[in-house]
């Protein structure tokens, strides 16, 4: 028992010893820093961050103003439209029905274009019959004429006309009489219409 009270008490004066030596420790740090001047850190700031500002624009009021295609940009490819030869008679007559020996008669076509290219000229295939009693109209001529410089452009419509000079007398006969006219209209090689017209010679 004696023998470990002697322990206990050595221990504790060990422990007691080792705070003494700590606390000297401690404060001759301090006056040695106090009589050296040891600079004590100051912390570091942190820097802010600068703020950029964001570009921006000024939009003026009032109209707004489209600027043109500069000089040097390709223009679009124009569509290529398709040649399209079409046409349509959609009238037809005689000036008069009564005419005298030496008139001249005029016969009139008017055809409307519904291609896509201009129509320049129309062949007419003309029949003209007079009229026999008992027997009935009987073929006199058959003559083909074509009619050119019309110019009629896609879309439009246009009258053309045959000009028909009537004779005092046809190998020593009187022309006198009733005549029927037959025109067949020829466009791009394409019969576009006939018609027929009846008139009077006195």
């Amino acid at each position: 028992m004696a023998e470990d009270r002697n322990y206990l008490t050595v221990a504790a004066l060990v422990v007691v010893g080792l705070v003494v030596l700590i606390a000297v420790a401690g404060a001759a740090y301090l006056l040695f820093t106090s009589l050296v001047g040891v600079p004590t850190p100051t912390p570091t700031p942190t820097p802010e961050p600068v703020m950029t500002p964001t570009p921006y624009a000024i939009i003026p009021s009032g109209p707004v103003t489209v600027t043109a295609t500069p000089s040097g940009a390709t223009p679009l490819p124009t569509a290529v439209q398709p040649v399209v030869k079409s046409s349509s008679l959609v009238g037809y007559g005689t000036d008069k029905d009564v005419y005298k020996r030496g008139d001249t008669a005029i016969a009139y076509m008017v055809i409307k274009n519904t291609g896509t290219v201009p129509i320049d000229e129309a062949t007419l295939n003309i029949k003209v019959e007079r009229y026999v009693s008992i027997v009935g109209y009987v073929n006199v001529q058959s003559p083909t004429t074509t009619l050119t410089g019309l110019n009629i452009k896609p879309g439009e419509t246009k009258r053309a006309e045959y000009l028909i000079t009537i004779p005092g007398d046809y190998e020593g006969v009187s022309t006198a009489g009733k005549y029927r006219f037959t025109i067949e209209v020829i466009v791009w090689g394409n019969n576009i219409g006939s018609f027929q017209k009846e008139v009077t010679v006195q």
